[in-house]
């Protein structure tokens, strides 16, 4: 599982691809518990991009009441708006529902 402890109902992940790429869509999974604990799904998030560890951070994607499914281990995907061909990542949690643990059980990428 993919765990962060946030701090004012926001928190950050950060991804490094062994590879440039440019993806057109990301997938996020739910928790294990999510049935239980819906409020640990996040609610808005920027997912960010950049090429070099130099660079500045480029909004790719923002999401606002992702509406992610309230049971276990369930798949939502999400179409990129701003493509790019990025090697650093991040995922932007704006708010979740309590300020408690943000769980997901997956991050994946679509590549083009």
């Amino acid at each position: 599982d993919l765990h962060s402890f946030p701090t004012r109902r926001s928190s950050d992940l950060a991804i490094y691809s062994s590879f440039p790429g440019t993806a057109k869509s990301y997938k996020l999974t739910t928790g294990n518990d999510t049935k239980t604990y819906p409020e640990r799904n996040p609610v808005n998030w920027k997912l960010y991009g950049k090429r070099f560890l130099g660079d500045e951070w480029q909004l790719m994607h923002e999401v606002i009441d992702g509406k992610l499914p309230k049971d276990n281990k369930k798949t939502k995907e999400y179409t990129i708006t701003n493509k790019g061909t990025y090697q650093y990542y991040r995922f932007e949690v704006t708010f979740i529902t309590l300020n408690l643990l943000v769980q997901l059980d997956g991050f994946d990428f679509v590549y083009e």
